[in-house]
């Protein structure tokens, strides 16, 4: 047998195991996980908070985490995060608990939604996730996207297009869009074929 087909077959052994623990760890009851119920409460929220020009969008680009920007052809509010909000949601819908989105902006004032680990000096909203209870990462577990919810785009965020930014929105904060994994074996999150198995 020659290099290139030991190589294959090795590879292909590999993704069918990948694939096997993904399946394992997905029906494994001691994983965190929110009921179906609480993630269609949260996906009905997160098309309301969208919908609502008044709320801020959550954009998961740049390094001014907790800033404010104006959407140039809707003038509205934008707020670069890192992934501390999708923390946020996915906790609160392990506990049960949805947004309630006349309470939001007073939550990101008063810190109470995670923006940063670290929000940046000049933050607006300076909710810490290193200071949040909503920090996984402090209970042992890596969280990861079903979908990518990275905007693969040079433009500045506020001449995105605003459907853009919605769906955008949507896949950060969807608890029906994550799982964890144990933190110590985090890089398995980043497999395709780990991935692909969700939800």
């Amino acid at each position: 047998m020659n290099t290139c087909s030991q190589v294959a077959i090795k590879t292909f052994d590999n993704s069918n195991a990948i694939i096997q623990l993904a399946n394992a760890w997905k029906k494994n009851t001691s994983r965190p996980r929110p009921s179906q119920q609480i993630c269609d409460d949260w996906d009905k929220v997160l098309e309301d908070w969208v919908n609502d020009p008044d709320l801020p969008l959550f954009v998961r680009k740049g390094n001014e985490r907790g800033t404010v920007f104006k959407h140039k052809k809707t003038n509205r509010d934008l707020i670069p995060v890192d992934n501390s909000p999708a923390q946020w949601a996915f906790s609160m819908a392990c506990d049960n608990k949805t947004p309630i989105l006349k309470d939001l902006v007073t939550d990101l004032k008063n810190g109470n939604i995670p923006i940063a680990m670290v929000p940046c000096k000049s933050a607006v909203f300076r909710g810490s996730l290193a200071k949040s209870i909503h920090n996984v990462n402090t209970k042992g577990w890596k969280l990861a996207h079903i979908k990518p919810v990275g905007l693969n785009t040079r433009q500045p965020v506020e001449d995105i297009d605003i459907d853009e930014l919605k769906d955008h929105h949507k896949k950060l904060l969807s608890p029906s869009n994550m799982f964890v994994v144990p933190l110590k074996y985090s890089g398995i999150a980043e497999i395709d074929e780990f991935i692909n198995v969700f939800p």
